[in-house]
Parts: C-alpha cells; sequence; structure tokens
C-alpha cells in the first residue's frame, strides 16, 4: 500500500508541474517518474563528477552504439543485475539510470547524455568511444562500444 500511495503522489506532483508547464509539451511529457526532464538530466550531470578512482576489471556488459538512432545499448550478460548506476561514456557525459537486469539490457538516447556544462551528446556529434559504469559496488569498463 504505501507504495502504491508514493507512486500516487509521484505522479500527481508530475502532472501538477506538467500542468505549470502547458506550452512546453516535449518537458511536460517527461515528467513522469522514470524519465526526468532534460534540466533534471543536466543538474544530475553536473552535480556528479567522473569518478577519480581507476575502473576495475570489465564487467559481463556490452555497449553498442547506434550513431543512425541516436542510442546506445547495454546488454547484461551475467546473472547479477545492476541497480542504481551511472553510465559514463566517453569520460564526460553521464546517464543516470534506475537498473540493468540481469540477462537483459537497456537503451540510452544520446539526448539523455549530458556533461557538467549542461550539454547534451546528441548535439555534439562526438563518437562513442568509451562506455563506463559507477555502482555502489565500484567503477568498470564496460566491452566494447561496437558501432553497430
Amino acid at each position: 500500500m504505501r507504495a502504491n500511495s508514493r507512486l500516487a503522489f509521484i505522479l500527481l506532483c508530475g502532472a501538477a508541474v506538467a500542468g505549470c508547464n502547458g506550452a512546453n509539451s516535449d518537458s511536460s511529457a517527461k515528467m513522469t517518474a522514470e524519465a526526468p526532464t532534460d534540466t533534471e538530466l543536466a543538474a544530475y550531470a553536473a552535480s556528479h563528477p567522473y569518478p577519480a578512482t581507476q575502473p576495475a576489471q570489465e564487467v559481463k556488459v556490452a555497449a553498442i552504439a547506434s550513431p543512425d538512432r541516436s542510442t546506445i545499448k547495454l546488454y547484461n550478460f551475467s546473472n547479477q543485475p545492476f541497480s542504481e548506476i551511472d553510465v559514463w561514456v566517453n569520460g564526460s557525459w553521464l546517464q543516470h539510470v534506475r537498473g540493468l537486469p540481469a540477462n537483459g539490457s537497456i537503451i540510452i538516447k544520446s539526448s539523455d547524455l549530458y556533461n557538467a556544462f549542461g550539454k547534451n551528446f546528441a548535439s555534439q556529434k562526438e563518437p562513442v568511444s568509451r562506455v563506463q559504469l559507477k555502482t555502489n559496488g565500484g567503477f568498470y569498463d564496460v566491452m566494447g562500444p561496437v558501432a553497430q
């Protein structure tokens, strides 16, 4: 019951904020618990510096970059899910994701990766050369990226 109350509260707050932004349909469409606004994505990237530690050995996660679709797909080949992870691209671009399921995948849009200066990755036309994951358990290189 408590989780349902929390979800209802989040949705109600999102609806209230979306109503205030009536003219800006792009950002109001993103106002959900799972989809932060562009401003929230940029603020998160600005407040989380690139890890100062060296990455541990690779994890069983692979990155496939699709420049034509402006996406990066992460495949988790392990039986261990990851939760609350920061996905770092090229050491400057950041996207926080709630989870990467065991033996599953997620897709990250280039337009949702931001740097500390509030710029998004899609606007830079920079190729994906390195993908890393920061979790509560450590900082890791992933396999790849491979361009598709």
